[in-house]
């Protein structure tokens, strides 16, 4: 089933029944949301969700392309094996969030809150992340190309088995990060001399 911004029967809100798996939602708007309501495995493209509050939401599956999110508020939603292609978040909550398994290309976020959200064996390729904030969220076990976080806030964050070689944290703001032992998981980072003598105390090292 296709629904478009041109389809008679389509407002700015979801019908209230959507076929799993066999809808595609086309350069449509939406400025109403929804409650626990299930859309998985249905494809976005080209659509534009403005200021909508979809909490509780299980989107597992769903593709979104070339999909703008702005002020939104999917706070505890699934997202599980989702794929973003081309998309962009600005201003938008997801606060404890599933997005376990999800694939991220191509995707700017802007001023977005992903605290204690769930990123565990994601892949992310071609990511630019602006001033947002994971505190308390997973990022364990993920795959990463091309990831750059700017002046992100990145609290009690767990890295664990998740290689960050090439990513620049040094204008983010680390603090108790979950890592290996051996803290391989930050080889070849980039970081400030501030941020370095952190890990050091945690390794024991004494600077005078």
């Amino acid at each position: 089933m296709l629904i478009s911004a041109l389809d008679p029967h389509f407002g700015s809100d979801f019908p209230p029944a959507v076929p799993l798996g066999d809808t595609d939602f086309r350069e449509a708007s939406f400025t109403a949301g929804a409650t626990d309501t299930g859309f998985r495995r249905a494809c976005f493209t080209r659509c534009l969700f403005t200021g909508v509050r979809m909490t509780g939401c299980d989107f597992s599956g769903c593709e979104f392309r070339s999909v703008r999110f702005v002020n939104c508020d999917f706070s505890g939603s699934r997202f599980a094996s989702a794929f973003f292609d081309g998309c962009v978040m600005t201003g938008v909550k997801m606060l404890g969030c599933d997005c376990t398994d999800s694939v991220i290309r191509s995707c700017l976020w802007e001023s977005c809150n992903f605290s204690f959200t769930n990123f565990d064996h994601a892949q992310l390729r071609a990511l630019t992340s602006r001033e947002c904030n994971f505190d308390d969220a997973s990022l364990s076990a993920c795959t990463q190309k091309d990831w750059r976080p700017e002046g992100c806030r990145m609290r009690r964050v767990s890295f664990f088995q998740t290689r960050l070689s090439g990513v620049d944290l040094s204008d983010c703001e680390l603090e108790a990060l979950t890592l290996s032992d051996t803290m391989s998981e930050l080889r070849g980072v980039t970081m400030a001399p501030g941020q370095c003598v952190l890990l050091a105390r945690r390794l024991g090292i004494r600077l005078v």
